[in-house]
């Protein structure tokens, strides 16, 4: 075989080439350059609706069927997430704990604990035959958490190389989050950070945990291929008696006040700026939440077309690329939007920054530009539900009282937001009184310059 293999390749590569074209392929620069690629029509997605069953009084189980995928994802979602009820951070630590126990459980499977302002969450990818153990598992853990003190010192100290790591510049992002929701008036929150989470003991962890993962607050989310027999069945063995559980602790939500800051500063050897802007969003359940999720694709999402990467990166040469995500570990939903810089230009990136938030809130917004950037966020939307991170989409929907109908309906009626109705969301929600700048970097060579929030927005003035 290998013998008729090598003879076919020779005789192939031994026979005539093609004969030259009669025209030439490229007649000039100009004719080689092609039009651009027209966008492809997308509609809304619609989500699955999932099987739901409940306890009376204890947790809910969703169940979405996705037979073409190889794993199946199971989320345990709490109501109570680190909302200030507890240190902030803790909560986090706690779940960080419970990742680690499930790991153990779970070897060499995909575990993620978590804990934002409005949630908690516990994460596995498992194989389909897996499932009922899981739950089994998950209650568990869960019902009657157990927490030593090693475990607590090793969650501890993991949180705290994240926070710490000089690489990812976490720490002043978390400074910046601080300042954002009023936390503190101090520039660097490295101590009580640290303070926060010495002050935490196996027992206070474990009482925490019991508090935040009361049954009715509780959801269990499958997604994949499963046995919906067995599935239901092991919910039931798990959870069917789990009722009760301690009364809420309050919630210390943040104040609504400008930060003492208008931007941060972190000086480092690097060549390589790093520029954030920091600014309060709607929460996930909010009515305008679709809206303003499709003007951050307008400002800086997943596409190089967004109007920061057509601005610094494609007419000016000012970053590699810039981009905007929403965050939600903090206090509350905030939008984060970011870039690379070389340290000599950050002036000129930021003042162009400024222009283009200033930009959204003065309008006009194309109906092109609208239309692309709506085809793009249908179109990520689509890519979540088909896959296992539909179970994170509907655990969030969950704890914010919004089912798979209320969710695919409010991201269709972006169908009928016009221009006029995405400006009045960019006045109402990107007004610099809430924004916040960071910056890290080799500044030594720039001089000093101020970032300055006014009724016109954030801007730059020279010592």
């Amino acid at each position: 075989m290998r013998l008729l293999t090598l003879t076919l390749l020779l005789c192939a590569c031994g026979g005539p080439s093609l004969p030259p074209p009669a025209q030439p392929l490229v007649r000039s620069p100009y004719a080689a350059r092609p039009d651009a690629p027209p966008v492809h029509r997308v509609e809304a997605p619609t989500l699955p609706t999932p099987t739901r069953s409940e306890i009376a009084g204890g947790a809910t189980l969703l169940r979405a069927a996705r037979p073409g995928l190889s794993e199946t994802r199971v989320v345990l979602v709490s109501r109570r997430g680190d909302d200030g009820a507890h240190p902030r951070g803790s909560v986090d630590v706690a779940a960080e704990v419970l990742e680690e126990q499930l790991e153990a459980r779970f070897p060499h499977r995909d575990v993620n604990g978590r804990a934002t302002h409005d949630l908690l969450m516990l994460r596995l990818d498992v194989a389909p035959e897996q499932v009922p153990g899981v739950l089994g598992a998950l209650a568990e853990h869960v019902r009657a958490p157990r927490v030593s003190a090693e475990e607590l010192e090793r969650a501890r100290e993991a949180w705290l190389r994240v926070l710490e790591n000089p690489s990812t510049k976490t720490m002043l992002l978390f400074t910046a989050l601080e300042h954002l929701h009023g936390g503190s008036d101090e520039l660097d929150v490295h101590e009580a950070l640290h303070q926060r989470l010495a002050d935490l003991s196996a027992e206070r962890v474990q009482a925490i945990l019991a508090e935040r993962l009361a049954p009715s607050d509780v959801a269990l989310v499958v997604v994949g291929p499963h046995d919906a027999g067995a599935t239901e069945d092991a919910f039931r063995r798990a959870f069917g008696d789990w009722t009760g559980g301690a009364a809420r602790r309050p919630a210390q939500r943040p104040a609504l006040a400008p930060p003492a800051r208008a931007a941060l500063s972190k000086p480092s050897g690097a060549s390589l700026a790093e520029v954030r802007y920091l600014c309060r969003a709607p929460g996930f359940g909010a009515r305008d939440r679709a809206p303003y999720e499709l003007l951050i694709e307008i400002l800086g999402g997943s596409s190089l077309g967004s109007r920061l990467n057509q601005e610094l990166r494609t007419e000016r040469g000012l970053t590699y690329a810039a981009g905007a995500y929403l965050d939600s570990s903090w206090g509350s939903d905030v939008l984060i939007v970011g870039a690379g810089l070389a340290s000599d230009r950050v002036e000129d990136a930021l003042r162009r920054f400024f222009d283009q938030l200033r930009s959204l809130r003065r309008g006009p917004i194309a109906e092109a530009e609208l239309r692309t950037a709506r085809t793009r966020l249908w179109a990520r939307l689509r890519h979540r539900a088909e896959g296992l991170a539909l179970a994170g989409l509907l655990a969030r929907g969950w704890v914010h009282g919004l089912d798979a109908d209320a969710l695919g309906r409010r991201y269709a009626a972006l169908a009928e937001v016009d221009q006029e109705a995405l400006g009045q969301v960019a006045r109402r929600r990107l007004g610099p009184e809430f924004g916040l700048i960071t910056l890290s970097g080799d500044f030594s060579q720039v001089g000093g310059f101020w970032v300055v929030r006014d009724e016109r927005g954030l801007h730059l003035e020279r010592d």
